[in-house]
């Protein structure tokens, strides 16, 4: 995969982002990308970025961490013995 460059998104300066905090590499590849939006209120963004600074980053390990856990064998329920 190869990057490139950078995705910088315009956002007002009273919000508290500069271009830094926006600053994201993009790959490149063969594969069809999803894009999820979810709608927030602006305090719940707020809130959401005061508690997980990196968003996205999180809401991509938790996507891959479900798809982990939906792939694992579930264990087998112990039969206990007389």
């Amino acid at each position: 995969m190869v990057g490139i460059g950078r995705l910088y998104v315009q956002a007002p300066a009273a919000a508290g982002y500069n271009r830094v905090d926006m600053d994201h590499q993009l790959p490149v590849s063969n594969s069809v990308d999803r894009v999820i939006h979810i709608p927030l209120s602006e305090a719940e963004w707020q809130a959401f970025l005061a508690s997980t600074p990196k968003p996205v980053d999180w809401l991509r390990e938790r996507i891959r961490e479900a798809i982990n856990k939906s792939q694992s064998p579930s264990p087998k329920p112990q039969i206990p013995t007389a």
